[in-house]
Protein backbone atom coordinates (compact mmCIF):
# COMPACT_ATOMS: atom_id res chain seq x y z
CA UNK A 1 0.00 0.00 0.00
CA UNK A 2 1.33 3.47 -0.87
CA UNK A 3 1.06 6.38 1.60
CA UNK A 4 -2.20 7.68 -0.17
CA UNK A 5 -3.83 9.75 2.28
CA UNK A 6 -6.79 9.47 1.00
CA UNK A 7 -6.72 5.84 1.07
CA UNK A 8 -6.13 5.49 4.37
CA UNK A 9 -6.76 7.24 7.67
CA UNK A 10 -6.63 6.56 11.47
CA UNK A 11 -9.52 8.25 13.93
CA UNK A 12 -8.93 9.19 17.25
CA UNK A 13 -11.53 6.10 18.53
CA UNK A 14 -8.84 3.40 17.52
CA UNK A 15 -10.18 3.06 14.37
CA UNK A 16 -8.32 3.08 10.99
CA UNK A 17 -10.21 3.67 7.32
CA UNK A 18 -9.34 2.62 4.68
CA UNK A 19 -10.44 2.62 0.77
CA UNK A 20 -10.46 -0.73 -0.82
CA UNK A 21 -11.79 0.90 -4.30
CA UNK A 22 -8.18 2.04 -5.07
CA UNK A 23 -6.71 -1.94 -4.93
CA UNK A 24 -7.78 -4.52 -6.99
CA UNK A 25 -9.19 -6.74 -4.41
CA UNK A 26 -11.05 -5.71 -1.26
CA UNK A 27 -9.07 -8.95 0.27
CA UNK A 28 -5.80 -7.27 -0.65
CA UNK A 29 -7.03 -3.67 0.87
CA UNK A 30 -7.74 -5.76 4.27
CA UNK A 31 -4.43 -7.46 3.69
CA UNK A 32 -2.69 -4.11 3.49
CA UNK A 33 -4.66 -2.31 6.47
CA UNK A 34 -4.05 -4.61 8.74
CA UNK A 35 -0.46 -4.97 8.00
CA UNK A 36 -0.02 -1.01 8.56
CA UNK A 37 -1.84 -1.10 11.96
CA UNK A 38 -0.26 -3.69 13.10
CA UNK A 39 3.32 -2.85 11.51
CA UNK A 40 3.71 -5.72 9.94
CA UNK A 41 4.95 -7.04 6.94
CA UNK A 42 2.10 -8.48 5.06
CA UNK A 43 4.14 -11.41 3.50
CA UNK A 44 4.54 -12.62 7.00
CA UNK A 45 0.82 -12.93 8.33
CA UNK A 46 -1.45 -15.24 8.21
CA UNK A 47 -3.08 -15.54 5.05
CA UNK A 48 -6.29 -14.42 4.65
CA UNK A 49 -7.84 -17.22 3.45
CA UNK A 50 -7.07 -18.99 6.78
CA UNK A 51 -9.80 -16.73 8.14
CA UNK A 52 -12.27 -16.22 5.56
CA UNK A 53 -12.71 -17.19 1.81
CA UNK A 54 -12.06 -14.15 -0.37
CA UNK A 55 -12.86 -15.23 -3.23
CA UNK A 56 -16.69 -15.50 -1.78
CA UNK A 57 -15.68 -12.60 0.24
CA UNK A 58 -14.26 -10.38 -3.28
CA UNK A 59 -16.85 -11.42 -5.41
CA UNK A 60 -20.00 -10.44 -2.55
CA UNK A 61 -18.21 -7.12 -2.33
CA UNK A 62 -17.57 -6.08 -5.57
CA UNK A 63 -21.25 -7.12 -7.56
CA UNK A 64 -23.09 -6.36 -4.39
CA UNK A 65 -26.47 -4.04 -5.34
CA UNK A 66 -26.92 -2.70 -2.24
CA UNK A 67 -24.86 -2.25 0.70
CA UNK A 68 -23.43 -5.25 2.17
CA UNK A 69 -20.98 -5.50 5.14
CA UNK A 70 -18.65 -7.96 6.52
CA UNK A 71 -16.84 -8.22 10.19
CA UNK A 72 -14.34 -10.64 11.30
CA UNK A 73 -11.68 -10.74 13.17
CA UNK A 74 -8.12 -11.14 11.48
CA UNK A 75 -4.45 -10.77 13.01
CA UNK A 76 -6.04 -9.72 16.60
CA UNK A 77 -7.93 -6.81 14.44
CA UNK A 78 -11.13 -6.53 14.38
CA UNK A 79 -12.42 -5.65 10.34
CA UNK A 80 -15.25 -4.37 8.72
CA UNK A 81 -15.48 -4.33 5.28
CA UNK A 82 -18.33 -3.27 3.48
CA UNK A 83 -19.46 -2.61 -0.49
CA UNK A 84 -19.58 0.84 -0.23
CA UNK A 85 -15.44 0.48 -0.41
CA UNK A 86 -14.73 1.01 3.14
CA UNK A 87 -11.94 -1.30 5.24
CA UNK A 88 -12.68 0.05 8.56
CA UNK A 89 -9.76 -1.51 11.40
CA UNK A 90 -10.36 -1.62 15.13
CA UNK A 91 -6.74 -0.88 16.55
CA UNK A 92 -6.63 -3.17 19.53
CA UNK A 93 -6.49 -1.50 22.58
CA UNK A 94 -3.03 -1.22 24.60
Amino acid sequence: MDDDSSRTGGTSDGHVISDWSGFDTPSVAIVMTVAAVRNRDPVRMQPLNDVIDVDALDTLLMTATSTVSLSFTYENVDVVVSSDGTVDVVQPSE
